[in-house]
């Protein structure tokens, strides 16, 4: 449940682009298709599939086909590897480590009899990932572990008020990411710009994140580690530890037709105006950090 496409020349890739939530599940339910037999009423599996919607990384998998297609139109040397996990997010979240990928909103008794596995399954797509980070590593490339998050922090996260990550809190769970009344322009999003491993240890590459800085803060607004830092559980911590890399985190807005407070979460197109636009600058950043490289 692996996807791999290549731009370019496999024997000169130098950039390796990570998508581990941008899709929604197709060969999960292809290979799980009595998944939805464990719940037992319509409405059940219409919040449920509503959660695997807001807990998807939409938008990344386009996000990521564009930047790699204008890297390659920059720089035609520079190969480009674009790997996505093709399970959701919301059940076994493909950008955690083993000990913390099985997602507690799905029921119980359902995720007991998948368990064993998820976690083969998810152990050997990290397998791959991490021949290919040593291979971009080897010579001397970059990667960019790619993914987009809700406009705004729900608000369990905007104080000191915790959600219990549980099947029984899945409305609670929903509502706090998709009611308006809890999406406070203080609580607004940028552009995250990941490069600490959540206690002040810078482990992204210093010039990446100087070039995608320098580029991007023109047309955007940034912040860096925040909401997200790159904590040791999530495999961006182990991709920026053993490459040379940088983690973004789009808000999903910011690729979107529609702009809040219209934007709705759970249902919104994705602009191939805006996802270019920003494909193309953080092209630039690529060919930038390459260029000084060079010099």
């Amino acid at each position: 449940m692996l996807r791999r496409t290549l731009y370019g020349s496999n024997n000169q890739f130098r950039l390796l682009i990570t998508v581990p939530h941008g899709s929604i599940g197709e060969a999960f339910f292809a290979r799980y298709p009595h998944f939805w037999q464990s719940f037992s009423k319509p409405t059940e599996i219409g919040a449920f599939y509503r959660y695997l919607r807001i807990e998807q990384d939409f938008g990344a998998k386009e996000l990521s086909h564009r930047f790699a297609y204008w890297v390659h139109t920059l720089m035609p040397q520079l190969g480009v590897l674009v790997l996505e996990k093709d399970y959701p997010r919301g059940i076994l979240d493909g950008g955690r480590q083993l000990s913390h990928c099985l997602r507690s909103m799905v029921p119980g008794s359902l995720m007991k009899e998948l368990e064993t596995d998820l976690l083969q399954v998810h152990g050997s797509t990290l397998d791959v990932v991490r021949q290919e980070i040593d291979l971009v590593a080897r010579r001397g490339g970059i990667l960019v572990d790619l993914h987009t998050m809700a406009p705004y922090c729900p608000h369990f996260m905007q104080g000191t008020q915790t959600l219990t990550e549980h099947y029984d809190s899945l409305e609670d769970y929903l509502e706090h990411f998709l009611e308006t009344k809890f999406h406070h322009p203080k609580f607004k999003r940028d552009i995250d710009l990941i490069t600490e491993d959540g206690s002040g240890n810078v482990i992204a590459d210093k010039e990446l994140t100087a070039a995608f800085f320098s580029v991007l803060s023109a047309h955007y607004p940034l912040a860096f580690n925040d909401p997200y830092a790159a904590l040791p559980h999530f495999m961006m911590h182990e991709y920026l530890c053993s490459s040379r890399g940088i983690a973004i985190d789009v808000p999903k807005d910011l690729i979107s037709h529609q702009c809040p407070p219209e934007f709705n979460l759970e249902r919104f197109d994705l602009s191939e105006e805006k996802i270019d636009g920003l494909a193309k600058l953080m092209a630039e950043s690529v060919q930038f950090f390459f260029l000084e490289q060079s010099g």
